[in-house]
């Protein structure tokens, strides 16, 4: 399962994630970077700077994309797709990501811009928790071998192009064949991703804290096949029957993109890193859903 960690060692060095797209996050990333740097406490901002494509583009003055990123923990100030980014990164590496929310919907944020020098404060004395995600490890199968791996943490998509004909896929988990799809495509997610392209589509909403995956079709054409939960120690296996003559795209965290070639699978299980987000107090995910999503609201 997710599992929450016991209050924290404190952080002796900040890695300050900012979306170099967004102003805010540039001047307050600049200016928790100077106020650090005031107390004697090392960080180093880094800038991401392009949140969607085949490849992310970080400005950390080394290789892009960094092998790993400066700072015992990460301040992420950005929206979701910022964290997403970060996510992949740090996970492998065991860092703690805290989110500030200076993106749109801002699901995964925990805190506010105007709570971002408390949070850090914390995070200095220790006072806060981790809690792990399960995250997803998709490879790009084909006949010839040397496959593509790709880490998500909300979710692998199989889908149609934009100018593509109906998609026919095939599923199977831990080898036996499990249904076949005629649909526009399936969506592979984590517990963590249900609150996103998952349930625009129709899947259920999942508790973070437990290791499922969800697959679910997008507009299906038929009324026999439904989003299924599966457990995370599954590995599901996808394949595009007509990917000879429509186009089929596979895209993850909605920010990388590859088309598949005739023949190729989309192979996804447990990703061996979880992602790490520091919380600042109770959970709150069902008051979330009430406030983002008007979950559970009288019409």
């Amino acid at each position: 399962m997710s599992c929450a960690a016991p209050p924290s060692a404190p952080a002796r060095t900040l890695g300050i994630v900012v979306n170099e797209q967004k102003a805010n996050a540039v001047r307050l990333g600049e200016a928790l970077h100077a106020w650090l740097d005031g107390r004697g406490v090392p960080s180093r901002v880094i800038a991401l700077a392009r949140e969607s494509g085949a490849d992310q583009q970080w400005r950390t003055g080394g290789a892009s994309p960094p092998s790993r990123l400066f700072g015992d923990a990460l301040v992420v100030l950005g929206g979701d797709g910022t964290l997403l980014a970060t996510s992949r990164i740090a996970a492998p590496h065991g860092q703690p990501m805290l989110s500030v929310h200076l993106g749109g919907f801002g699901f995964l944020a925990e805190c506010e811009p105007d709570e971002a020098r408390d949070g850090v404060e914390r995070l200095l004395a220790g006072d806060y928790r981790v809690v792990e995600r399960v995250m997803l490890q998709a490879a790009v199968q084909g006949p010839a071998g040397g496959d593509r791996i790709f880490a998500a943490l909300n979710d692998a998509v199989i889908a149609r192009g934009a100018l593509s004909r109906l998609l026919h896929l095939r599923a199977y988990v831990d080898g036996d064949f499990v249904a076949a799809y005629a649909a526009d495509g399936v969506i592979l997610s984590t517990p963590t991703g249900s609150t996103a392209y998952s349930l625009a589509a129709g899947g259920p909403l999942v508790h973070p804290d437990l290791d499922v995956f969800l697959l679910t079709p997008i507009c299906s054409h038929g009324l026999n096949v439904r989003p299924l939960v599966l457990s995370a120690a599954s590995q599901v296996r996808v394949t595009v029957e007509n990917a000879s003559d429509s186009e089929a795209v596979a895209t993850f965290d909605g920010q990388m993109a590859v088309r598949l070639a005739p023949e190729e699978a989309v192979v996804v299980s447990a990703a061996p890193h979880r992602a790490r987000l520091i919380q600042l107090g109770k959970t709150r995910f069902y008051r979330k859903l009430r406030q983002k999503l008007g979950w559970g609201e009288r019409c």
